[in-house]
């Protein structure tokens, strides 16, 4: 007697993952960016970050509904994009770059009086802007604010 075919397995139900938002822009700072992902119930998936800047800090894997946390480093060169993986839907995140630095010094000269033992100048430039001062005279000493 011959061996009766397997009843062929009924398909369970659409595995179809969604993701909320699809797109996120990003501070140069960084911070944490919460995602909603929405399947049903058996509906495995998994999170997946193609670079070192955007980490999966909670729900890198689940089932069913649930959340993912990424965190973004702060950038401190050029507006940066990556796509990352989440439930196989493509996520873009981009990222604004760091601001360009510029530096006020004021005043840009002075001249001093020979008798002279200190005098003040003043450096501004956004706080995420380093800067140093120097001399190129052995007779001029910075005493403060050589870094800022």
């Amino acid at each position: 007697m011959p061996t009766p075919e397997p009843e062929p397995v009924p398909p369970g139900p659409a595995c179809t993952v969604l993701v909320s938002p699809s797109a996120r822009g990003i501070a140069a700072s960084g911070g944490d960016s919460i995602f909603s992902i929405s399947a049903p119930n058996g509906c495995a998936w998994t999170v997946n970050s193609p670079v070192g800047w955007i980490a999966v800090a909670e729900g890198a894997r689940g089932e069913g509904n649930g959340s993912v946390r990424l965190v973004i480093a702060a950038n401190t060169g050029a507006a940066r994009s990556a796509v990352v993986s989440m439930g196989g839907n493509l996520v873009t995140i981009t990222q604004d770059g760091a601001p360009a630095c510029s530096y006020t010094i004021t005043p840009v000269s002075k001249t001093v009086r020979s008798d002279a033992t200190d005098t003040t100048v003043d450096v501004r430039a956004p706080s995420s802007c380093a800067w140093t001062s120097g001399s190129g005279a052995a007779w001029i000493t910075i005493v403060n604010g050589d870094t800022g």
